[in-house]
């Protein structure tokens, strides 16, 4: 098994009831882990939806992978994404196990 860091999602969101929208069991299939949000609205440590939101564009690119940060990581076997893994939950894309109870706001 491999870990990687989990990727942000290309598209940028307006508003967050665009992103309550999304098929985040196909996020996570494909390893994104955040969405870009660009909503001076929203101001939040955490979501409660199950994947984390990036406000700052700059912030995309540090998700990566080591003590101190808290980044979304994808967990790879035999070429396939397997887990998913945001803000300490745990999601099997294989079995449909697991459940992200909230992502954190950066």
């Amino acid at each position: 098994m491999e870990i990687k860091p989990g990727k942000t999602y290309e598209n940028i969101f307006s508003s967050i009831t665009e992103v309550e929208k999304l098929d985040f069991t196909k996020l996570y299939k494909n390893g994104y882990t955040n969405v870009l949000l660009k909503s001076d609205n929203f101001v939040a440590k955490y979501t409660t939806l199950p994947i984390n939101i990036i406000l700052n564009k700059e912030l995309m690119e540090n998700n990566d992978i080591y003590i101190g940060n808290n980044p979304g990581f994808i967990i790879v076997k035999d070429g396939m994404i397997r887990y998913v893994v945001i803000n300490g939950f745990l999601y099997d894309t294989m079995d449909d196990i697991g459940k992200i109870e909230n992502g954190i706001v950066y």
